[in-house]
């Protein structure tokens, strides 16, 4: 496993500003943010999920592990790393943390790392901090103790707290009925497609309808 390329500086903060939407990848909740790297206190932060995979963690380690003899560690990063092995080929970023005023500072990318940095003792982890946000969370923030860790198999029986019950509570976000939020996509329609972060996009649980987040 071996880095292959590294985005960072001006060109990184770019990448984030274009994150768009996954219902309408022309909305850019990030256009107009301000975006800084800054190494966070991770008990601070406060988690969006109430679940993390041990598979995950365990890709996650191993990739640390690996990285960390070429003096490169995935959770102090600067920007998007490139890592290549054999003819795979994987990205990772550091984790991205949205600032809201009644809510704190929000994990929307980035939880399993974060999660591996506490059971390594790691108090601080280098994150991309986002103010300023144009437009609302998929979910509603939960704390620490609410998470589980779920082997091989088994999947969360609640994964969220979420925003929107129902399309009418999307009425209370400014310009939504322009954007193209209807009764199919309401719940997940401000869900940010960090694709080209590395993320998998949206994890569809084989036991359960809904669809969540991969990290």
């Amino acid at each position: 496993m071996e880095v292959a390329s590294v985005l960072s500086g001006a060109k990184f903060t770019t990448l984030i500003r274009e994150t768009g939407l996954m219902y309408n990848p022309a909305l850019l909740p990030y256009q107009s943010s301000d975006i800084a790297l800054r190494s966070m206190p991770i008990e601070i932060l406060s988690p969006l999920a109430k679940y993390v995979l041990q598979e995950n963690l365990t890709q996650l380690d191993h990739i640390r592990k690996s990285l960390l003899v070429q003096e490169l560690d995935i959770l102090q990063l600067s920007g998007l790393v490139e890592i290549t092995s054999g003819s795979e080929r994987k990205f990772v970023a550091p984790p991205v943390i949205e600032e809201w005023a009644h809510e704190g500072r929000l994990i929307v990318d980035g939880l399993h790392r974060l999660w591996l940095a506490r059971r390594y003792g790691i108090r601080h982890v280098t994150c991309v901090v986002i103010q300023n946000v144009g437009m609302p969370l998929v979910p509603l923030p939960v704390s620490w103790s609410d998470i589980r860790e779920y082997p091989p198999g088994q999947h969360p029986p609640e994964k969220r707290t979420y925003r929107f019950d129902k399309l009418s509570d999307v009425a209370s976000v400014d310009q939504a009925s322009e954007w193209g939020v209807t009764e199919k996509n309401f719940r997940y329609f401000f869900f940010r497609d960090f694709s080209r972060l590395g993320s998998s996009g949206i994890r569809d649980f084989p036991s359960d309808e809904k669809q969540e987040e991969r990290d």
